[in-house]
């Protein structure tokens, strides 16, 4: 991927934005006295957020300038990006204009455990829903990663319902945590006076998705795909053979997907 250097003037800063179709680059104008950018901007910094995790890494300082890559994901959809920001004290800005795409960055370093990033203008060649704003955190201080749950991720408000459930689907209970990015409630079709969610990954629907249902009493029914296939749970006797109507209606999209009673 091509570097692109982003000129600015301190306490002036000029975009244009309105040049003749065709044009390839909007310029930033200024003059400015080259200072040494700090090496506290060296490092991988990262964002963690489930499902939309980001991962910016600084490889090198050119005198007032950083060198950098960004990549950033929502789901099945991703960003990458890389360039060269120029550096006025704690604040860097990349900026980069084309006919069809501007991307300006405000990169801001917080001490040595914090660069913000602020996405001012533009989609910067990023998929759908995917944007780099946020706080990255220096990777060297940053505490290992604990494993996400159903609990951890809203779907149960307890740890006994979260053991209970794992108690039911086993090992296959990382498919359910795996494809719980985004969760809506929906309605009880059978009238078993359950809570309903709805859950996916963006940008991989019919993919990974995941449908639990759970009453006052501890009754779960749930259903997670896999693999072209629709592995149905429940610890209902009566309904160990059938699927109730709320997951049937959930299934609609992959109805042609077989169901393993499990």
């Amino acid at each position: 991927m091509k570097l692109f250097i982003s000129l600015f003037l301190i306490g002036e800063l000029m975009i244009s934005c309105s040049e003749p179709t065709g044009s390839r680059n909007s310029t930033m104008v200024g003059s400015i006295q080259k200072k040494t950018a700090s090496k506290l901007w060296l490092g991988t910094w990262e964002r963690r957020q489930w499902g939309y995790g980001a991962t910016l890494e600084i490889k090198d300082i050119k005198r007032d300038s950083i060198v950098f890559s960004l990549k950033a994901f929502n789901g099945g959809h991703g960003g990458e990006l890389e360039g060269v920001a120029i550096v006025n004290e704690n604040v860097a800005l990349f900026y980069q204009g084309q006919e069809y795409n501007t991307c300006l960055l405000e990169l801001k370093l917080t001490g040595d455990s914090a660069i913000i990033i602020e996405q001012k203008k533009g989609i910067c060649y990023a998929g759908m829903g995917v944007s780099y704003d946020g706080q990255y955190k220096n990777s060297k201080i940053v505490p290992e990663e604990k494993d996400e749950t159903l609990l951890s991720l809203g779907i149960f408000k307890t740890e006994k319902e979260d053991s209970l459930f794992k108690s039911l689907v086993g090992s296959e209970y990382s498919l359910f945590v795996y494809s719980t990015q985004t969760t809506s409630e929906e309605e009880d079709l059978d009238s078993l006076h359950v809570k309903v969610y709805y859950s996916s990954v963006t940008g991989l629907h019919t993919i990974q998705e995941n449908i639990v249902m759970v009453d006052s009493l501890n009754n779960i029914w749930a259903a997670v795909l896999h693999r072209e296939k629709v592995h149905y749970f429940t610890n209902s006797n009566e309904y160990k053979m059938k699927i109730p109507k709320t997951i049937e209606k959930w299934r609609e999209r992959f109805a042609e997907y077989p169901i393993i009673y499990k």
